[in-house]
């Protein structure tokens, strides 16, 4: 990563991004099994009971796609 990057915990602020990533990955098949398109109440629910997991799973998922992953 560049001086430009900046790599932080997701926050609430965050979930309709993560959302669109999410479900970008269930019609790309490529980076999850899940095969459900997942709605904003769902991953807001879902962010809410994994919170602290999810910060670190975020950061790192992000990480990856700044580095060319999928």
């Amino acid at each position: 990563m560049d001086n430009n990057t900046t790599v932080r915990s997701a926050v609430e602020a965050d979930i309709e991004s993560i959302l669109q990533i999410y479900n970008q990955g269930i019609e790309d098949r490529i980076t999850t099994l899940e095969t459900d398109i997942k709605d904003l109440p769902y991953m807001r629910n879902w962010f809410k009971e994994h919170e602290e997991a999810t910060a670190f799973w975020w950061r790192n998922k992000m990480i990856n796609l700044l580095a060319g992953h999928h």
